[in-house]
């Protein structure tokens, strides 16, 4: 199921910089669908990456998602 970003309840902690999607590099903006599968690329401070990785995690959770942290 596709979401729009603008629709996503993103942590103010973080930015949303891209979204890859297989061989495809997206610039997101507020009407960009996330599709199942998309790779999300989000910029934080490093102190904040803790909090930020919980909080995508719940996000994944109640989406039914599983991401990966690099």
């Amino acid at each position: 199921m596709a979401k729009m970003v603008r629709d996503m309840p993103w942590p103010k902690e973080a930015l949303l910089i891209g979204i890859r999607r297989g061989e495809q590099e997206v610039i997101p903006h507020g009407d960009s669908l996330i599709r199942e599968g998309d790779t999300l690329v989000l910029l934080t401070d490093a102190t904040q990456r803790a909090r930020v990785k919980r909080r995508i995690d719940a996000l994944s959770a109640a989406l039914g998602k599983t991401h990966q942290n690099s």
